[in-house]
């Protein structure tokens, strides 16, 4: 963020090249176009995995956004980048599970764990709109929850 600022206040041709640079690194490490939210400690979002050759596994989602999700699956099952799967889960707000034709897009180890990137596949998605529209609801809610605790946070700070 500093050398963002810098290159900002003082535009050279050196920190124009940095700034590309860090804008590129960011699109590298950031592929999903919306925002994302993870799930509150409390509420855990299990998913339900079928692969195309009809394999049932589980993982949980690490965080999701209203295109897809990061996901750790629960047990020994490997995913590779471009495979289809069906997913089934459920979050808080909306008793009906939601289900998403999906697509594996990233594999990669975090935080000791291979993390999986989930995009979902609207075409490949019964009423995918509808079933995007209450993620979409859950996501808001979410991040309405996290900004507000966040506000707690800093309020009390400024407080002392």
């Amino acid at each position: 963020m500093l050398v963002l600022v810098l290159a900002l206040l003082s535009p050279t041709t050196k920190d124009s090249e940095n700034l590309s640079a860090i804008l590129k690194q960011g699109r590298k490490f950031n592929r999903r176009a919306s925002f994302r939210v993870t799930p509150a400690i409390d509420q855990p979002i299990t998913v339900d995995i079928t692969d195309s050759e009809g394999t049932q596994f589980r993982g949980v989602a690490m965080d999701l956004s209203a295109t897809g999700l990061a996901l750790v699956i629960e047990g020994d099952m490997d995913l590779t980048s471009g495979q289809t799967l069906q997913l089934r889960f459920s979050v808080a707000w909306d008793p009906k599970p939601l289900s998403f034709a999906a697509r594996v897009c990233y594999c990669g180890m975090r935080d000791g764990q291979m993390r999986y990137g989930i995009d979902f596949v609207g075409h490949q998605t019964e009423n995918f709109e509808d079933v995007q529209d209450r993620l979409v609801d859950y996501v808001m809610k979410r991040q309405r929850e996290i900004l507000r605790r966040s506000n707690q946070v800093q309020e009390s700070q400024d407080a002392e």
